[in-house]
């Protein structure tokens, strides 16, 4: 697996704020979502930045309605083949609360699962075009 990005899920009210801060405040070049009001990305280096916001995830993950003070970070591994790895963690004991599936709004194969403290990790690979 490579760690690929983190993904901070942040309140709608505050995407542009966010916008804004990883842009201008801290320099990073946006990679993805220029003018968006849902998700971002940026460049730093060997991995990414994302914000997302918050009823995005919480919708497809079906999280609180209300952002608690969780689930407000994911980290994302890429991986070559989500069902593969899927098969392979779950020999290991790793538990998923979300099953392998394709969001082709995201244009990407995800799972989800969380680590013993609670923390929100998803697996992905890139959904190919036909």
């Amino acid at each position: 697996m490579k760690f690929a990005y983190t993904r901070l899920l942040v309140d709608q009210a505050d995407f542009h704020a966010c916008f804004d801060f990883y842009k201008n405040v801290l320099g990073l070049k946006v990679t993805w979502g220029e003018g968006d009001n849902s998700y971002a990305s940026f460049a730093t280096g060997e991995t990414t930045i994302s914000i997302n916001s918050y009823w995005i995830m919480g919708d497809a993950l079906s999280l609180p309605k209300d952002p608690p003070k969780t689930d407000r970070s994911v980290l994302v591994f890429e991986v070559d083949d989500v069902d593969a790895k899927y098969e392979a963690l779950k020999t290991r004991g790793v538990n998923f609360t979300h099953l392998p599936e394709d969001h082709s709004d995201w244009g990407i194969r995800t799972a989800h699962f969380r680590d013993p403290a609670g923390n929100l990790i998803e697996i992905n690979h890139v959904l190919k075009v036909n």
